[in-house]
Order: structure tokens, then C-alpha cells, then sequence
């Protein structure tokens, strides 16, 4: 989507990608919370990256077998990551690092042509059952030989804490890689008018969305293997959706989910639940769950869940 006249657009790099924002006033009044918006990326990320060896994360990962204190921001997030395992039942797993570097994923994606696989070692299931929160002394258990890595959620949870920072005065969107999180809509509109994206394949659909929405106060994840593919040095393409069953690169004929939730973190973690259980088994369970939600197969079929078909406007009638 492109900035109204009355709207401020603005994108920078982090986490990995283009984080873009839209705020609902002129640029002037919209200065100080683009560069508080930077700000917090740039927080969260040396915080959370696995690619920064003196990041909160990497001393955790370090350092597992024993209590742990950790930050407010890293308390929050785990907090967040654990409720996704379990609402998801470990579908969704935050303990699957050693499980991604085996797979070949161990340098940030866009510096890295070609990735090496490994056999994974020192794994039992269900890890993330095993790990103990206090959050009154704000400390972690992490179980030996535990790797911690969150994914999707950290980046949704930024956008979160910047539009938290922002409050309700100004209608704001924030794009951070496959999520969107909004706020505020813009002024006499019922949200932000936002596309789904067709997943990476056929030309003639690039620049089309599969269906748009107005996203108000909410947050909308897209997971895929579409994207974070790669060449092994044995000739295998691998990407970065994990099964936390066989802890290998999941093998599903989904290649994009699309959640619609109240919160981000919840929206992430079904998205990549439903990648893992394949299309037809998520949209039955998302069904029963009243979760909003699609799936776009292999073969490029668009499923959807009768929530989403509430909120969803078809590219063809728009």
C-alpha cells in the first residue's frame, strides 16, 4: 500500500528486512515517532538476534542449564512464545534453534548464499515444557543443551511496542517482514486498507493481492516457505519452517498461512502451526477454533476459514 496525502509513509532496515510505517498525520508531527519507532527496533534486535554473540539471547542460549535473569523485554516475549506452544501444542516451538542451524540456517539470510546441514544431537521432545518462568524476580530456566529462538514473534512484538508507544491519537500501521500490526485506524476510515500477498510463483499474479481487508487494532502474520529457501552444500533446497516432530524442515503442501488475530504473537504462532499441519488439517482445526485464517497450497489453491471470508474482500470484487 502507498501514504494518502494526509499520511506519513516511512521504511528502514532491521531484523532482516524492511520495516515499514504509516502514521495518520502530516510528517512534521509524525518526526519523533519515526525515529522512536527505529529506536526500538534497534533495541529489540540486540536483544533478540542469534546473529549478535553479545545479544540477551545468545548469553541465554550460552548460558542454559541454570537460572537465569533477564531483561523486562525478554520476560514479555518469552512469556508470549511459551503461550504460543502451548495454545498450539508445541506446533509452534520456541526451543528449535539447534533443529534451524542443523538445517543449515546459521548466518543472517540475506548475507548468505548457500547454507551447510548438519545432523541434530541433544534434543528431547517437548523442550519448551521444561522451561520455568519467574517473572516477580524476572529470571528464566532454561534446561542444558536448550536453544532458544523466537522467529516471527520478536518482529510482530516490535511492531506491537511501537504502536503501544504511539497510542490512540494517531492511526498507525507497522509492516514488519510477515506481519502487519495496527493500531488506530486512520481518521473516518474503519481501519487500514492492507493486501495479502500472493506467495512467490506464478508472474502474472506479483502484482495482485490474493484479498484485501481493513485491519484495525490487530494484527495480521503471514508465514511461508516461499521466501527463506536455500541450497544446501548436498544439493537440497531446506528452508526455515521447522516440524518440531521430526526436526527437519517441515515438508507440507502449504507454501503461505494467513492469521488474523487480536494479538500478534498468537496470529505468528497459528501461521506456523498451520504451515506444519498442512492445509486441509488447519483450516478444519482453525474452523473449529474460530480462527481467521488462509492457506495458499503448492498448487496455488486459496482455502480460507469463514472468519477470514467475514473480514476478507476478494481481489476480483475490489
Amino acid at each position: 500500500m502507498s501514504a494518502a496525502p494526509q499520511e506519513t509513509y516511512h521504511a528502514f532496515w532491521a531484523m532482516g528486512c524492511t520495516i515499514e510505517l504509516w502514521l495518520d498525520c502530516a510528517e512534521h508531527a509524525a518526526q519523533s515517532y519515526l525515529k522512536q519507532a527505529e529506536a526500538t527496533f534497534e533495541q529489540y534486535e540486540a536483544i533478540f538476534s542469534r546473529f549478535r554473540p553479545e545479544s540477551e539471547l545468545s548469553k541465554l542460549n550460552r548460558s542454559a542449564g541454570g537460572w537465569q535473569s533477564i531483561s523486562p523485554t525478554m520476560l514479555t516475549v518469552l512469556d508470549a512464545a511459551l503461550n504460543g506452544c502451548r495454545v498450539t501444542q508445541g506446533l509452534y516451538d520456541c526451543t528449535i534453534l539447534d533443529a534451524l542451524e542443523s538445517a543449515g540456517y546459521t548466518a543472517s539470510f540475506e548475507h548468505s548464499e548457500k547454507f551447510q546441514s548438519r545432523k541434530v544431537t541433544g534434543y528431547s521432545d517437548q523442550t519448551w515444557q521444561k522451561i520455568e518462568l519467574d517473572p516477580i524476580n524476572e529470571r528464566v530456566f532454561v534446561p542444558a543443551d536448550t536453544m532458544l529462538d523466537f522467529g516471527g514473534i520478536v518482529k510482530g512484538l516490535t511492531a506491537q511496542a511501537v504502536i503501544d508507544q504511539i497510542g490512540d491519537s494517531i492511526g498507525c500501521l507497522v509492516s514488519a517482514g510477515g506481519d502487519l500490526v495496527a493500531g488506530a485506524p486512520p481518521a473516518g476510515k474503519p481501519g487500514w486498507p492492507v493486501g495479502v500477498s500472493w506467495p512467490w510463483g506464478p508472474a502474472d499474479a506479483a502484482e495482485k493481492s490474493l484479498y484485501k481487508l481493513w485491519l484495525s487494532n490487530a494484527a495480521l502474520a503471514t508465514s511461508g516457505i516461499d521466501y527463506r529457501r536455500w541450497q544446501t552444500d548436498d544439493g537440497q533446497t531446506a528452508h526455515h519452517i521447522i516440524d518440531p516432530r521430526t526436526r527437519r524442515p517441515v515438508q507440507t503442501d502449504c507454501l503461505t498461512a494467513t492469521v488474523l488475530a487480536g494479538n500478534v504473537d498468537m496470529a505468528e504462532a497459528w501461521a506456523t502451526a498451520a504451515l506444519i499441519l498442512g492445509a486441509e488439517t488447519a483450516i478444519n482445526l482453525f474452523e473449529t477454533h474460530h480462527v481467521a485464517a488462509s492457506v495458499v497450497t503448492r498448487s496455488y489453491e486459496l482455502m480460507m476459514t469463514s472468519a477470514m471470508q467475514a473480514h476478507a474482500q476478494l481481489e476480483e470484487t475490489v
